[in-house]
């Protein structure tokens, strides 16, 4: 499982040519959204340019032949909702983020899905939202100086009141995704 920065750089490109399959993260923003239209287009055109040099590697064009290569195609698994605010609404956030927020499954269908779809890079359920992660605003910094995930933080480090029922029950959130990791893994 490897988290990688939120770039299509060559780094990125490297290591998602040797995965099996991979999560977005994104924020119901537009910024989000135009990310998903870049990356769709970016898988596009990585699967081709990976084809075009799997096939002259494999055969030995240029004196070189090199059997053992990944795939160059990782499996889109879905997209995790991450910092928004929280509301008790049919989005499960604020009307601010529910703004780009009921736009981001559309787009990831559109931008991802419909486009690797032809080349064998995702596969077709019904939903792709693994799960959403809201804004834990001051836990994060707990946890990060506690050096272990929001819901293993307590008292001992420094959370007070309602603060360590929040961390201990963020661990519901996490769920979806881990569902999903375990299916890939058990196949």
């Amino acid at each position: 499982l490897i988290d990688l920065g939120p770039n299509l750089g060559a780094l990125n490109r490297s290591v998602l040519g040797g995965c099996d399959y991979f999560i977005t993260p994104l924020s119901p923003d537009l910024f989000s959204i135009k990310g998903t239209e870049n990356l769709g287009n970016k898988f596009v055109v990585w699967n081709e340019e990976w084809k075009n040099n799997l096939r002259k590697w494999r055969s030995g064009e240029g004196g070189i032949l090199i059997e053992d290569l990944p795939s160059g195609t990782p499996i889109f698994l879905g997209y995790v909702m991450q910092q928004h605010n929280i509301r008790n609404t049919n989005t499960g956030m604020t009307k601010g983020w529910s703004i780009f927020g009921k736009e981001i499954d559309g787009a990831i269908r559109k931008n991802i899905v419909d486009k690797l779809l032809p080349l064998e890079q995702v596969e077709e359920k019904e939903s792709y939202i693994l799960g959403k992660i809201p804004n834990l605003h001051s836990l994060i910094p707990y946890s990060l100086n506690a050096h272990k995930p929001v819901y293993k933080c307590t008292g001992k480090d420094g959370l007070k009141g309602e603060h360590i029922t929040k961390a201990k029950n963020s661990r519901i959130l996490f769920d979806g995704i881990i569902d999903e990791i375990r299916k890939v893994l058990n196949k």
